[in-house]
């Protein structure tokens, strides 16, 4: 995920696991030092409608109901993270899911 964050990039609908975060991508929250109100600033807006958003040049922040959902959820991101780093070594822009096929699957 770090490497993902220092491309400042939202990570897209690459598969359909990208529901897991609450939509169709995981945003990346502008750079700010790490422990500054300007950072949690960021963070909360990112994480609005999601569980997860990358933190630019940071990483990565899951958030779910207990800790066991958190951790699932990290390691769901980061396997997103290195297939999409993965996609992007072939091609860029990748393939991306439509908006309806990832609205199905947060049903």
């Amino acid at each position: 995920c770090t490497a993902v964050s220092i491309l400042n990039r939202p990570i897209p609908a690459i598969h359909y696991m990208i529901a897991a975060a609450g939509g169709n991508s995981i945003p990346c929250a502008p750079y700010a030092t790490f422990g500054t109100r300007e950072l949690s600033e960021h963070v909360a807006v990112a994480l609005k409608h999601r569980k997860a958003t990358l933190l630019q040049h940071h990483g990565l922040i899951a958030c779910e109901a207990s800790l066991e959902k958190a951790l699932w959820l990290a390691h769901e991101v980061e396997v997103l993270a290195q297939l999409y780093l993965s996609t992007l070594a072939i091609t860029d822009p990748v393939p991306v899911l439509d908006d309806e096929a990832i609205a199905i699957v947060l049903e």
